[in-house]
């Protein structure tokens, strides 16, 4: 094989790769959680998912003409996991879902079946940015889409690769763990704050997700907690 070529191995095959004296390239280790929550875009996640179970091989010829934003992205994922400045993680899911999304365009893979999905699991995640702190269920969700539960079930999971309570409860996870990060409500505002009515249950939805309690959580930002709202107008 002549360079350039982009190879992608997906988790769990095993395999290696041989540089000539003189050649360099970019050897990139991708966690598994991370990886599925790029996949999981609901709108570049449906062009990502059908190859990344797939061993693929993009040659020179086809990688060509998008080979200075693969070296480009490439760069920046080196320099993000080294320096990990603040919003760090955002970065890196940004030039990885570039450095996925190319390798898709050059695989000609398609997915002929999901055009329909697409559009579904789309608006389906817009409506979750709306709804999401409002305690709905998949059921609701579905009936404002007009499509039927198991439509949303099947588009979501195979073409974002997630059950749309997955998608849901991600969501509410990114938020509960954003506004503990912030330390400015106790555990209790935030899970009230998210549409959960018993603090118990968000202790454990959120124990359940991340292994650990909100509290702990909270703590191990190692932020001092500001002045709390007093009063319930004061939540947002």
């Amino acid at each position: 094989m002549i360079g350039p070529a982009l190879v992608w191995l997906p988790h769990p095959a095993r395999g290696s790769v041989k540089v000539d004296a003189g050649g360099h390239g970019y050897t990139l280790f991708v966690a598994e959680p991370f990886l599925q929550r790029i996949a999981s875009d609901p709108i570049l996640g449906a062009h990502r998912q059908p190859f990344m179970t797939k061993f693929t091989l993009i040659p020179a010829e086809l990688l060509t003409a998008r080979l200075d934003v693969l070296v480009a992205s490439m760069e920046a994922l080196v320099s993000e996991s080294h320096e990990m400045a603040q919003g760090a993680s955002a970065a890196l899911g940004l030039h990885l879902g570039v450095v996925l999304l190319h390798l898709w365009r050059c695989s000609g893979l398609q997915d002929a079946q999901g055009r329909s999905g697409q559009s579904t699991i789309e608006r389906f995640a817009r409506l979750i940015e709306v709804h999401y702190r409002e305690g709905l269920r998949i059921g609701d969700f579905a009936e404002r889409l007009g499509v039927s539960h198991g439509h949303l079930h099947e588009a979501c999971v195979r073409i974002g690769g997630m059950t749309p309570l997955a998608m849901l409860h991600e969501r509410i996870l990114e938020e509960a763990r954003a506004r503990l990060r912030q330390n400015e409500m106790s555990v209790e505002q935030v899970g009230y704050s998210l549409g959960f009515r018993d603090p118990g249950y968000f202790n454990r939805f959120f124990k359940r997700m991340t292994g650990q309690s909100p509290g702990a959580f909270q703590r191990s930002t190692g932020a001092r907690r500001r002045q709390s709202p007093s009063t319930f107008a004061s939540w947002p």
